[in-house]
């Protein structure tokens, strides 16, 4: 009877364990903070910022601002129409929240990527 696991060792052989695993975890222990730090974790955030060379740094960016424009729209937009239905108008609100979806949003990403640091100023 064949085993259900196969155990990946160094030498091949199924019945032989190794001290370390071919695991990027298992190999590179250095990088793992140890029990005493509350698990085992690793010591820096993997995702960094974006790259100063970086070519596509801007692309991500983009895609944020333009999801929090069509949220903002949908979204209040959607409370719009759940209130035109609720009282019976006809696309009073929908209009209403829309543009007010339109106009958070806008605040929104202003306050996210057009606000001056404060620190930035001379």
């Amino acid at each position: 009877m064949r085993p259900l696991v196969k155990a990946f060792t160094k030498s091949g052989e199924s019945g032989a364990r190794s001290e370390k695993g071919h695991l990027p975890v298992q190999t590179r222990t250095s990088l793992l903070t140890g029990p005493e730090r509350h698990g085992y974790t690793p010591r820096a955030s993997m995702a960094g910022g974006p790259k100063p060379g970086d070519a596509w740094a801007g692309v991500s960016i983009g895609w944020t601002i333009s999801s929090y424009m069509l949220r903002g729209v949908v979204g209040l937009g959607a409370v719009g129409y759940l209130l035109d239905w609720l009282m019976g108008t006809h696309h009073v609100f929908l209009a209403i929240g829309m543009v007010a979806g339109a106009i958070l949003s806008t605040y929104l990403v202003y306050l996210r990527y057009g606000k001056e640091d404060e620190a930035k100023k001379p």
